[in-house]
């Protein structure tokens, strides 16, 4: 199929436009630095020396010179532009796309940045930005404008920004910007520093966008709306005024609108305001200026009488200063205690307390500990058959031997039966048999003995030459010392940490020193915790002390005849083995029991 000739032309004229444009493209592109921006993004450009700087399309972008170094670039909206910079090594050509849509979070993020920090920028919503803030002068207002209206492009800027120095107030500042945002077809009324009242004909748009900053102004300043003037019968303040009640003032304006001012004690109240002027909304223009009052603060004095009535004469409580008070007195329990520290935090929460209410120490449980501590001859218990070993359960144990006895029949009066018979024939000597009360949880100690007097030689003459000036003498104990401390658990048992220990002289291991001979102490010690039942017995044994006596028979005369001697003479050594054995048995005793114990 052919095609006309006319037609062909204008193919091959198109083609060749299109990769003419290609070409010119391809140089400008090779030229220039692309440099992509979103609407609201900035970027900064550094430079040696600028001289000269040339934007080609303003819409799209926008550039501010920092100083002769630093140029930032801002994306306004969706395009494509050139920029030119001139400086000492030359011209720099930049070809800027801004893509995307714009953002008034990025927006919000730059300018925070970039401004000064005495201003703060928050966004309204997609196409409106709020600037907040005092600056120091007039050109640093106009600065910080030029900054955030080149940088949010077709986002509008609405900025209350106040200048040190100046007579206006929050309310004046806002009620300025206003005007200039919404024209003069409404009328902007200042209330005090802080409200301002906008009154006319306004669309749903407009007072949407007037509610959008007065929630951008985050309570700094407050914009109530009216939309028009009432245009029908008197106002009925006096009808408002009784529904509301005498805490609340009401008046009329003289174009009719109703404002009703005062401080609601609580929401519930303030609540009850809004409803009620709701009521009446069909009749006036109502102008609430009703706010919610501030917490009221008691006094010092005040709270000290209150806690003093609660509390009662048992506690003492005073005024310290003007914003404090202070509590004394004793409670018995720590539940006492946290119940008039809730009490105080409550009633006295406007005031610090300082709380001096101490917790008594409570009367606590008393355990009679029945103690007996035997000496017994080793071999007398292995001829009645007593192996402490095999009664400590099932095999053998080093000593000492710690267990515990039930108190039946079967197990411990024999075993007290055994102790009478040696005592008895005095070969078991009963060192002590004390009944040690004790409180729960402290310790109890009972040392059954004497003491053996140590001289002591002190360093140091009189005239200071190193000799021994004097001797003094220091006792030490010797004995049977017990240390018992009980603790009576959740479950009425009775936990018993147990520390005996018995020490003898010995002269064995005495010292001559200086003429006097020191004799040694031989001790048997032994410490054990053991959970035990009323009335069980918990034995201690296997504390084993081993003396040698040597007998010598002579026959008189003879035996001291030289060399001969030892033929008349006859040596017998004996060993005696003694166990120190105690018995040591709990008994929980009830309240009032201390003096039928005392008596017995």
């Amino acid at each position: 199929m052919t095609r006309p000739l006319g037609s062909c032309r204008k193919d091959i004229a198109r083609a060749a436009a299109a990769s003419a444009l290609v070409v010119i493209c391809a140089q400008v592109l090779g030229a220039a630095q692309a440099l992509t921006l979103v609407p609201g993004g900035s970027r900064v450009l550094p430079f040696k020396e600028m001289r000269r700087v040339v934007l080609v399309d303003p819409a799209v972008a926008d550039v501010v010179v920092a100083s002769r170094s630093e140029l930032v670039v801002f994306g306004k909206t969706v395009g494509v532009t050139k920029l030119y910079v001139w400086d000492a090594r030359g011209r720099h050509e930049y070809a800027i796309n801004v893509q995307g849509r714009p953002s008034t979070t990025l927006l919000v993020r730059r300018l925070n940045d970039l401004l000064p920090a005495c201003l703060t920028v928050r966004a309204l919503d997609e196409k409106t930005i709020l600037l907040t803030g005092i600056c120091a002068s007039t050109m640093e207002r106009e600065r910080a404008l030029e900054i955030a209206k080149k940088v949010a492009g077709d986002v509008r800027v609405v900025d209350v920004i106040g200048v040190v120095g100046d007579e206006l107030t929050p309310a004046e500042r806002v009620a300025a910007q206003l005007k200039l945002l919404f024209g003069p077809n409404y009328e902007y009324l200042v209330w005090g520093e802080k409200t301002v009242i906008v009154r006319g004909p306004m669309s749903p748009d407009t007072m949407q966008d007037l509610t959008k900053i007065t929630e951008g102004l985050g309570g700094e300043c407050k914009v109530v709306l009216v939309r028009a003037p009432y245009a029908g019968a008197a106002p009925p303040v006096m009808e408002i005024a009784d529904a509301v009640g005498r805490d609340y003032k009401v008046w009329a304006l003289p174009n009719g609108t109703v404002v009703v001012e005062g401080e609601a004690q609580s929401q519930a109240a303030l609540d009850r305001v809004k409803g009620i002027l709701g009521a009446f909304s069909d009749r006036a223009v109502i102008v609430n200026l009703v706010s919610l009052a501030p917490p009221r603060r008691v006094s010092a004095a005040a709270c000290a009488e209150l806690l003093t009535a609660a509390l009662g004469e048992a506690f003492t409580v005073r005024v310290v200063g003007e914003d404090a008070i202070a509590i004394e007195g004793t409670v018995p329990t720590e539940d006492a205690y946290k119940k008039i520290a809730d009490l105080t935090s409550v009633v006295a929460k406007d005031v610090r307390v300082i709380n001096l209410v101490h917790v008594s120490a409570p009367e606590k449980r008393r355990v009679v500990i029945h103690v007996k501590v035997v000496d017994l001859n080793r071999d007398d218990l292995k001829r009645y058959g007593v192996d402490w070993g095999q009664i400590a359960g099932g095999e053998f144990r080093d000593q000492p031997i710690i267990f515990q006895l039930e108190r039946v029949r079967n197990n411990v009066y024999p075993l007290g039966n055994l102790l009478h018979a040696l005592e008895q024939e005095n070969r078991a000597k009963i060192l002590a048999e004390p009944n040690l009360v004790v409180n729960d949880g402290e310790e109890a100690s009972v040392m059954v003995g004497g003491e053996i007097p140590i001289p002591i030689v002190q360093p140091g003459g009189a005239g200071g030459g190193g000799g021994f000036a004097a001797i003094t003498i220091e006792y030490k104990p010797f004995g049977v010392n017990l240390r018992v401390k009980p603790e009576i658990t959740e479950t009425g048992l009775v936990k018993t940490k147990v520390e005996p220990e018995v020490s003898t002289v010995d002269y064995t291991k005495a010292v001559s020193y200086s003429g006097f001979l020191i004799p040694g102490l031989a001790t048997r010690k032994a410490s054990t915790t053991v959970t035990l039942a009323p009335g069980s017995t918990l034995v201690i044994a296997g504390l084993i002390r081993e003396d040698e006596y040597v007998a010598v028979k002579q026959i008189p005369l003879l035996a001291k005849l030289p060399m001969i001697g030892e033929l008349f003479r006859k040596r017998e050594t004996s060993r005696v083995k003694t166990e120190l054995v105690i018995f040591l048995s709990p008994e929980i005793l009830a309240e009032g029991a201390e003096q039928v114990q005392a008596e017995k």
